[in-house]
C-alpha cells in the first residue's frame, strides 16, 4: 500500500513541477520556484524511496511472472501476512515480496518444504489459474549411476576384486 501512495505522490510533485516549468517560468517567483523546488523535489522523492527500498514489495506490485522462482525464505504471521524472499529465473538478486494471509499457501509450503527436504530441496512457485502464486517442491533429480569402468577394481586394496 505504502509504495502506491509514494508512487502517486512522486507522480503528482513531478506533474506540479513541470506546471509551474511551463506557466511560470517568465515569471521572477516562478523562475524562483523552480530554481528551490527542483532540488527540494529531488531529495523528497529520494528519501521516500529509500524508505520504501527495504520493505517488502506486495506481490501483486510485481509486473514480472513468479512462475518457477525458488523460494529462499518464508516467514508468516498468522491471520496478517506471508513474507517471501525468493530468486527469479534470471534476475540475480533475490526479491522480498508481501503476501497477504492465506492458510491454503501455508499448508502447501510446509508440504512443499517437507517434500523438497526428502528430496531436491528445492521449493519453487507456480501460478496457479486465479494468478495466485502456490509453492510446489521440484522433483529430485536421479543420482548418475557410478560406472568403475572396463578393467577397474572396486575393492580396496589387499582386498580380493569383485
Amino acid at each position: 500500500m505504502m509504495i502506491y501512495v509514494i508512487l502517486g505522490a512522486s507522480a503528482l510533485a513531478v506533474g506540479g513541477y513541470a506546471l509551474v516549468c511551463l506557466y511560470r517560468s517568465h515569471l521572477p517567483s516562478g523562475r524562483m520556484a523552480v530554481v528551490v523546488g527542483f532540488p527540494v523535489l529531488c531529495a523528497l522523492m529520494f528519501a521516500a524511496w529509500s524508505e520504501v527500498a527495504g520493505r517488502p514489495k506486495p506481490v501483486e506490485a510485481e509486473w514480472r511472472s513468479l512462475n518457477g522462482a525458488t523460494v529462499l525464505f518464508v516467514d508468516y504471521r498468522e491471520g496478517v501476512a506471508i513474507w517471501l524472499v525468493v530468486r527469479m529465473a534470471g534476475v540475480s538478486d533475490p526479491v522480498y515480496y508481501r503476501l497477504p494471509w492465506s492458510k491454503q499457501f501455508m499448508e502447501k509450503t510446509i508440504e512443499a518444504a517437507m517434500t523438497a527436504g526428502d528430496g531436491s530441496g528445492t521449493v519453487t512457485l507456480d501460478i496457479d489459474a486465479a494468478g495466485d502464486p502456490m509453492p510446489y517442491a521440484l522433483p529430485q533429480e536421479p543420482e548418475p549411476t557410478k560406472d568403475t569402468g572396463a578393467g577397474i577394481s572396486a575393492a580396496r586394496p589387499g582386498e580380493p576384486g569383485v
